[in-house]
């Protein structure tokens, strides 16, 4: 009886399809134990910009170990980004 032995790289491999780089798939991906796939799918969202950007940098940087940002820290992202939405740039 042959034995066969698993890729794991495949299993670290994302599709190509856009649609499944969202928010709730790294989510998804994270509370599964797949941290890799997860932090793919993160790098991939904070390229494409938007506004998420800073919670899926908290994300990246739990996964990644590094620690939090501190309170006043988000304080201050969060008064830059009311600004920003009270004053929109024409």
């Amino acid at each position: 009886m042959e034995h066969i032995e698993e890729d794991d790289s495949e299993h670290e491999r994302l599709p190509d399809d856009d649609k499944f780089c969202t928010l709730t798939m790294a989510e998804i991906l994270e509370r599964q134990g797949m941290k890799k796939d997860a932090m793919k799918i993160y790098q991939a969202l904070l390229k494409k910009g938007g506004q998420n950007g800073l919670l899926i940098q908290e994300r990246m940087d739990k996964l990644s170990g590094h620690s939090l940002r501190s309170n006043e820290d988000r304080k201050k992202d969060f008064i830059n980004w009311i600004n920003k939405l009270q004053n929109p740039r024409k």
